[in-house]
């Protein structure tokens, strides 16, 4: 599937060309996005990242993990988790923000706000904000 950008976010296979699947260097180009609007909306930002059990979920981790840590985000890893285990942790330790990598959905909470990545068993990705 060709890497598509539209304002409701980004959708694409894993792997492949940069600019025309979804590939590591999208991934960071992505995380770096989100990491750099967190850090507008607050000086000092901690991100809990937790993730399901795809085959591309440790990978696609240790790239969004990094490039938030690489922009001064403290990141608290959950491993293996559900999203409703992602947002309670997001609460219980007050960080400013959450992300779930999984076969259906990505998600980062910051506030009141929401921003949703859908991954499907394909590697698509799409990503709007609500709130």
């Amino acid at each position: 599937m060709t890497l598509i950008a539209s304002v409701s976010g980004i959708r694409g296979t894993i792997g492949g060309e940069i600019n025309q699947n979804l590939t590591a260097v999208d991934v960071v180009a992505f995380a770096a996005a989100y990491g750099s609007w967190v850090k507008t909306k607050h000086q000092s930002a901690t991100v809990v990242v937790g993730r399901d059990a795809r085959i591309s979920g440790p990978m696609v981790q240790g790239l969004v993990q990094q490039t938030l840590v690489s922009l001064g985000i403290d990141v608290i890893d959950v491993g293996l988790s559900t999203t409703p285990t992602v947002e309670m942790e997001v609460i219980r330790k007050q960080a400013q923000g959450g992300i779930v990598l999984q076969e259906h959905i990505f998600i980062s909470a910051v506030a009141d706000r929401i921003i949703a990545v859908t991954h499907r068993k394909t590697g698509g990705a799409s990503i709007h904000e609500k709130g």
